[in-house]
């Protein structure tokens, strides 16, 4: 599924890539592979650390996860090129839309909590936003703010 998701990005080696939902860090590990820098973030301070100490045991110098609330995105570094999203949400965030730069990519399962999802991608070109629908799939959903503990 991540190597799906990762080539439905279509991903260049200097994109700049926000993650939301860090998790593992495994997908960020992979993106690093193929972007050139990716911040992930995790509402979850312990799973974003345990994410930092692995990437930073794999030596990849270009990811950078934070912890926070991932529907807020991260405006101290937008835009960036490609935004995904690890969980579900019923409907794509403003704040993210609003840091996805000119021919960006995001990528977000849409649905509602317990329901097979879609997983969506947008498109930004000069035209606006296109919208396509690629898949459906199951996945957890994202929580607004940052947890004081897992």
């Amino acid at each position: 599924f991540v190597a799906r998701m990762a080539q439905a990005l279509r991903l260049e080696a200097g994109h700049r890539v926000l993650e939301v939902g860090t998790g593992s860090g495994y997908q960020a590990a992979v993106l690093a592979h193929l972007a050139g820098q990716v911040d992930s973030i995790d509402r979850y301070a312990t799973l974003a650390s345990l994410a930092g100490q692995r990437t930073a045991a794999l030596k990849l110098s270009n990811v950078r996860i934070h912890v926070g609330d991932g529907m807020d995105g991260l405006k101290q570094k937008a835009p960036f090129d490609r935004i995904i999203l690890t969980g579900a949400v019923e409907e794509i965030p403003g704040a993210l839309l609003a840091q996805l730069a000119p021919g960006g990519i995001l990528m977000a399962p849409v649905g509602l909590a317990g329901k097979p999802q879609i997983m969506t991608r947008i498109t930004r070109d000069e035209g606006g936003d296109r919208s396509e629908e690629l898949e459906t799939v199951r996945m957890v959903s994202l929580i607004r703010g940052a947890a004081e503990r897992l």
